[in-house]
């Protein structure tokens, strides 16, 4: 199986090695930046390193498959392109900044048939796993309550990179901190409690001084279809990273510490505590293992698949 890496930065060096170690020894490397698409092809021990993705598909007509990790605003056109090819495709979230080129694309991946999966690694992390698991099986009875944190300070991502100048704090590469990490806690909450339905409240700001021309906080009340209120804190202004989930449900608790990798069960004047021993890059390991799956089977989840893309879209216009 051949793959096309769109973007060979951090994600895309991360997809690539796993796909690497999944047995994938034929790739395809395309990025403006000579530099990271050097490194990355010495890593997979490619010389078929382009500049333009469009040259690539052009010189290499047997793609399999292709991972987008490139800035959010050019993922649709991107994505239309492989589609029109019938090039399967994983897609970082989200799945753009705006809803222009959306509708041709959901279009042609039906037509084409090709497997389209959103990036979304928190759905194979053990811990949200395990939950899923106890809110599946009714553990603790209804949940009435949600409140997800994803916070960390946007310089201290990538300390040795100018973080002005990365995509998360450029509004013409669709950056900030809604459709950043909005994305992710929308398509976690989505999967663990069902769709969102009412927007009780919100608040999309730049309320810092890091010089940038987007929100870099996003604060979230709503409710989904089975009446579980939720609450989310997302934000690149935080000193201190943090990433926790607490569930309040009708016979207990379930706190998630994803951090420190434990996750406690509080029931009955109780508590149970679960230590995870978990290795960061399993999650992207097992997400990319789905991925070459649904690509031999021909269906995937609608939790990754585009309709979960696309339910991102038409939240992300309400919000707006």
């Amino acid at each position: 199986m051949k793959f096309l890496i769109l973007g060979c930065g951090s994600i895309g060096t991360r997809h690539g090695l796993n796909l690497k170690k999944l047995g994938v020894s034929n790739f395809v490397l395309c990025d403006t930046n000579q530099r990271k698409l050097a490194q990355l092809g010495k890593k997979l021990q490619t010389n078929s390193l382009f500049l333009d993705y469009k040259t690539a598909t052009r010189t290499h007509h047997d793609i399999d498959a292709a991972i987008v990790c490139t800035p959010t605003s050019q993922h649709v056109n991107q994505a239309i392109y492989l589609a029109q090819k019938s090039i399967n495709i994983l897609m970082e979230k989200p799945l753009s900044h705006n809803s222009i080129g959306i509708d041709r694309l959901s279009k042609l991946v039906r037509k084409n048939r090709i497997i389209f999966m959103m990036g979304n690694s928190f759905i194979f992390d053990s811990g949200y796993s395990k939950i899923k698991s106890f809110l599946d099986k009714k553990l603790l009875g209804t949940v009435y309550y949600v409140n997800y944190t994803l916070e960390q300070f946007l310089p201290d991502w990538h300390p040795r990179i100018d973080y002005t100048k990365e995509y998360t704090a450029r509004k013409d590469l669709g950056g900030g901190a809604f459709l950043t990490l909005g994305s992710h806690s929308f398509y976690l909450i989505e999967w663990l409690f069902g769709n969102i339905k009412k927007i009780h409240g919100k608040l999309q700001i730049n309320q810092s001084s890091l010089r940038i021309d987007v929100d870099d906080s996003f604060y979230f009340l709503g409710e989904t279809k089975n009446g579980t209120i939720v609450q989310i804190t997302n934000n690149f202004t935080s000193k201190i990273f943090n990433h926790k989930m607490i569930i309040n449900c009708k016979n207990g608790t379930i706190e998630y510490q994803f951090l420190n990798n434990v996750l406690i069960i509080y029931r009955n004047n109780r508590k149970k505590i679960y230590k995870l021993n978990r290795d960061n890059n399993e999650r992207y390991l097992q997400e990319m293992k789905y991925f070459l799956n649904t690509i031999d089977q021909g269906n995937i989840d609608e939790h990754l698949s585009i309709t979960s893309g696309l339910r991102f879209m038409e939240f992300a216009s309400k919000i707006r």
